[in-house]
C-alpha cells in the first residue's frame, strides 16, 4: 500500500462529519500523514452577471451575499478547529482549509487536491439534492470520477 503524506478531509457540516473525521485519523495515523480538513463555502455571488451589467466592484463587496459568505466562512472555520482538535490530540499534524466556492464544489475539491498535492482524499455521500435512495452525492460522485489519487467515501 502506498504510503500517503497529505490526506484531504472533505466535510460539510453533515451528521457525518464525524464518521468521516474517524476514518481520516484513523489512516493519518497509520501513514503518518498531515490531514488538510477542508470545507467549501458557496459564494451565492454571480460575478460573469455583475461584470456584463457594469457593478463597480465596491459595489460587490457590500453587497449581503459577500457579508452571508464571510459570515458562513467564519461559522465553518471555528466548526473545522472544533473537528481538528480530536487529530491534534493524537498528535496528528491538522491544517484547516476554508474556500469560498467561485466555481462548483466538487472543481473547487479537485482544483486543491491538484494545487496542493494531496495524496488521498476522503468525503462522505452525503446527497443533499434528489431521492433519498441516491447512493451517492453528487460532489462525491464527481471527485470519485474525476480524482487522479484515491478516494475514500464513508457512508
Amino acid at each position: 500500500m502506498k504510503k500517503f503524506k497529505k490526506l484531504l478531509i472533505a466535510l460539510d457540516q453533515s451528521e457525518q462529519s464525524e464518521n468521516i473525521m474517524n476514518y481520516g485519523k484513523t489512516i493519518a495515523g497509520r501513514c503518518k500523514a498531515e490531514i488538510i480538513l477542508l470545507h467549501i463555502v458557496s459564494s451565492g455571488i454571480r460575478y460573469e452577471e455583475h461584470a456584463v451589467n457594469g457593478v463597480d466592484n465596491d459595489i460587490l463587496a457590500s453587497s449581503p451575499s459577500v457579508k452571508l459568505a464571510e459570515d458562513a466562512y467564519l461559522q465553518a472555520y471555528r466548526w473545522l478547529e472544533s473537528m481538528a482538535l480530536s487529530a491534534r490530540n493524537k498528535n496528528i499534524s491538522t491544517e484547516i482549509k476554508v474556500l469560498i466556492a467561485l466555481d462548483s464544489v466538487p472543481a473547487e475539491i479537485l482544483n486543491y487536491v491538484e494545487k496542493n498535492k494531496i495524496d488521498f482524499i476522503i468525503l462522505g455521500t452525503r446527497g443533499k439534492t434528489g431521492p433519498e435512495k441516491v447512493l451517492l452525492g453528487s460532489v462525491a460522485s464527481y471527485v470519485v470520477t474525476h480524482a487522479e489519487c484515491p478516494v475514500l467515501v464513508v457512508r
